[in-house]
């Protein structure tokens, strides 16, 4: 019968036994060699070569494309994952893999080929294989990010800068920004963003750009995260607008120019009109401002259109501009008007003859009455024209001159206006025409009574004393204020003529050296010469 076992291991160790079990510390092929000895000291040896496994497998991960980050932590849904385990002696058996994700683990997978991880976000990867051996890899972790969202790129405008809610507006000197953000909140990050201007060459942005050319132009633009997911375009049209408004002015009624200076009134209306250019980009009036005292104050009013008045009279300054609403400015704009609110003052004169009493004045039908005219203030616009009418007559135009050739009492009126209609209140005055020259009465003063013998009839003629004789001018329905002119002769026999205001007496002898006489009004209206015959008998 078998007294001894002798087991030798091939790794330099021995057992003894039927049965042992022996560790080896290292992995390797081995001969095992077992010599059994019976009690008559006989043996016999047996031997086997054998495989020994102790080192699990080793699994390598590797992660298909896109991917991103030093240990590709960024993947997206479409990027394949490979897991290949590897082992030395007894060969893999099984490789497994488990995924986290939505706080959740998965059950334990067995790996057959490349898979995927779906869903958003953070998720962690498990992984390990066993031998054939039985030898158990330790478990792997690392956590991947599922990023299948491009990045969101946003546009903003520095100054000037405006917009209607619908279309947007800029100068070439505002500032383009391109603000890009990656999601989700673990996204792997925004790689480039693109630009062009106009269908044009790409560029990539780097820092705020401008566009230097006025009218409308388009803006396309996306950006690219390091997973190669890529925004879709976006494309916008912008109007760059560097032109400052223009304005023109013009005047309501009443208005009036000569062609050199303006003028207005009070209540003129003053329009002030602006448009922005250029028509290709035009963002709009914000504002008129405008001043009506050569800028000391100035006012303002939104929109393309402003209307205002001046209250006070004489010379005015007028200064203006607009802005529009990216702050271009319009160069001060300025004109002079004149606001005259004051109507002309009409003066009538007579040319000779005409006279002037507590009654009116008198004139003849060959005196010319005149309408002087003059606008005030020294601002005035000037006489546009007068009227006249005579009595009641109908309106007429001032000809320069008016002659009234109907004898007696009249009324004139009259009155002118200037360049911007101010009217002048209608003046009248009473005109008195008197063609009619007065009569020179006689009134004789008697004394007593005697008689002359008259030889040629052989008759007694009866004369009377003549005292006196006043001569006195009557002019009761015309002007009066005569004259009483008489002659007399010197001692050649020329006529010497004398006068005197109204009426004039002779006494005594006196009487019979008056020749001639007659007698003349204030207007020169003269009665026919009279002869002064004082030796004929007065009965």
């Amino acid at each position: 019968y078998i007294t001894n076992w002798t087991w030798d291991f091939g790794d330099g160790t021995f057992g003894y036994g039927e049965i042992v079990e022996h560790l080896y510390l290292s992995s390797g092929e081995y001969t095992i060699a077992l010599t059994v000895t019976d009690d008559e000291n006989a043996s016999s040896s047996y031997s086997k070569t054998i495989l020994i496994d102790i080192i699990p497998p080793d699994t390598i991960k590797t992660v298909g494309t896109p991917k991103y980050g030093s240990n590709d932590e960024w993947v997206t849904s479409h990027t394949e994952f490979n897991l290949t385990a590897t082992d030395d002696f007894s060969g893999v058996n099984k490789t497994y893999y488990r995924i986290w994700h939505n706080d959740a683990w998965s059950d334990w997978i067995e790996y057959h080929g490349n898979f995927t991880l779906t869903g958003e976000g953070r998720h962690c990867l498990e992984y390990y294989s066993v031998d054939n051996a039985g030898n158990i890899e330790e478990v792997h972790n690392q956590t991947h990010f599922v990023d299948d969202i491009s990045p969101v790129t946003t546009i903003e405008f520095g100054t000037p800068y405006y917009t209607d809610n619908t279309e947007k507006w800029i100068t070439t000197s505002t500032l383009i920004y391109l603000n890009a953000t990656d999601y989700p909140e673990c996204a792997c990050g925004v790689e480039t963003t693109y630009y062009c201007v106009d269908g044009g060459d790409w560029h990539e942005y780097t820092e705020p750009f401008t566009i230097d050319e006025e009218c409308q132009h388009t803006i396309e633009y996306y950006s690219i995260d390091y997973l190669g997911n890529e925004e879709e375009h976006h494309i916008i049209t912008v109007y760059v607008d560097n032109t400052p408004p223009v304005t023109t002015i013009e005047f309501g009624t009443p208005y009036y120019t000569n062609g050199t200076d303006e003028w207005i009134t009070s209540w003129t209306t003053i329009y002030l009109n602006a448009t922005d250019y250029p028509s290709c980009a035009s963002s709009g009036v914000k504002e008129i401002w405008y001043s009506y005292d050569n800028g000391t104050t100035w006012h303002s009013t939104t929109g393309n259109n402003a209307t205002f008045t001046i209250p006070d009279e004489c010379k005015r300054i007028i200064k203006w501009y607009a802005v529009d609403n990216l702050g271009n400015t319009e160069e001060i704009h300025s004109i002079e008007v004149k606001v005259d609110d004051t109507p002309p003052v009409t003066l009538l004169e007579e040319s000779e003859p005409y006279y002037i009493d507590d009654r009116g004045i008198w004139v003849t039908s060959d005196t010319m009455l005149y309408l002087n005219a003059t606008d005030y203030p020294s601002c005035g616009c000037g006489v546009n024209s007068s009227w006249y009418k005579i009595d009641d007559g109908s309106w007429n135009l001032y000809p320069g001159r008016i002659v009234i050739l109907e004898e007696g009492e009249h009324t004139l009126y009259y009155y002118s206006v200037d360049n911007l209609g101010n009217s002048e209140v209608i003046k009248n005055q009473t005109i008195y025409v008197d063609d009619t020259p007065p009569t020179t009465l006689i009134d004789v003063e008697y004394g007593d009574t005697y008689y002359t013998y008259d030889p040629e009839t052989g008759r007694m003629v009866e004369h009377r004393e003549i005292r006196s004789v006043k001569l006195t001018a009557d002019d009761s329905n015309g002007v009066d204020h005569c004259m009483v002119y008489w002659a007399t002769r010197d001692p050649f026999g020329r006529l010497i003529w004398h006068s005197q205001p109204d009426s004039v007496t002779f006494k005594g002898d006196a009487a019979k050296e008056v020749v001639e006489f007659y007698s003349v009004d204030a207007l020169g209206n003269q009665e026919s010469v009279r002869r002064a015959d004082w030796a004929t008998p007065i009965h």
